[in-house]
């Protein structure tokens, strides 16, 4: 894993591009549809604003050796992953409606908080326990999350307004380190019986970075830099688009379309990655 220290003004830089693009938009806009199923523009930064609250009160207490969880976390001891999304929409919801007109300046106040507690930890901070749901999470844990939250709903923002909308070069590093452990990235909808292995290979070449392989063994997929075995399908990217359709933000058809993807290979396993592509 890279440094840390060296991810901490990602946070920053972020959220910071962030607020300037929220600054520019009518009261039209916030009420447009962002690429969240059931959310507007208003609600995904109503909900990065929970987001930030949430993680700076964790890892705040977590450096302080407390990994209580918090009052209004779902309620069970271990509640299931399906009510999640349940979960986090009334969250958001709740916090739409405390903030009201205020988006912009509390998305800024809270980032910036959170900034400031994440560039203060130390090495051994890093490293602490927090309260994060079910688990507890290392602190550093909470570095990469928050990256991944600003960048993929930044994107389900900006993409509404710019179809080529893309991902800055520097925040992908921590994106691709998260990739394989998204909950639902291993459930990959293929008949094992008739492929109980494939390989789905991403060329990034073009950005000189290592190329990725999805490989798809009895129903369950997994992420590893590409070796020499040859794929059954074979898609050539950059590092930003493979990132979003990891992601499930773009399916083959919109990438192909805008050029950002072209396919090599088996037509039918290329449809099954596809359907794969659009499920949550």
């Amino acid at each position: 894993m890279v440094a840390l220290d060296t991810y901490v003004p990602i946070v920053h830089t972020e959220a910071d591009s962030l607020t300037q693009f929220l600054e520019t938009l009518s009261a039209d806009d916030w009420q447009r549809p962002s690429a969240c199923d059931l959310w507007a523009i208003r609600d995904v930064v109503a909900h990065l604003i929970w987001v930030a609250d949430f993680y700076t009160d964790t890892v705040s207490r977590g450096i302080q050796g407390d990994i209580s969880q918090s009052a209004d976390r779902p309620p069970g001891d271990a509640p299931e992953p399906a009510a999640m999304p349940t979960y986090f929409h009334q969250q958001t919801l709740k916090m739409r409606d405390r903030v009201g007109t205020q988006l912009v300046p509390t998305f800024r106040a809270s980032f910036l908080a959170l900034f400031n507690v994440l560039s203060g930890l130390s090495p051994q901070q890093w490293a602490m326990p927090c309260a994060f749901f079910r688990r507890t999470q290392p602190a550093h844990a909470f570095l990469s999350l928050s990256i991944q939250e600003l960048v993929i709903h930044g994107w389900d923002m900006r993409s509404r307004f710019d179809a080529t909308a893309t991902l800055r070069a520097e925040s992908l590093p921590p994106l691709m380190e998260r990739i394989p452990h998204r909950a639902g990235f291993a459930t990959f909808p293929i008949d094992a019986d008739r492929w109980p292995w494939v390989r789905y290979r991403f060329d990034v070449e073009a950005d000189r970075a290592p190329s990725y392989d999805v490989i798809v063994e009895s129903g369950k997929a997994r992420m590893e830099p590409s070796g020499k075995e040859p794929a059954e399908v074979t898609l050539r990217c950059d590092r930003a688009t493979f990132a979003l359709m990891m992601y499930k933000r773009l399916t083959l058809d919109p990438a192909v379309a805008q050029g950002r993807v072209t396919i090599e290979g088996d037509r039918v396993l290329t449809a099954v990655l596809d359907q794969w592509l659009k499920q949550p």
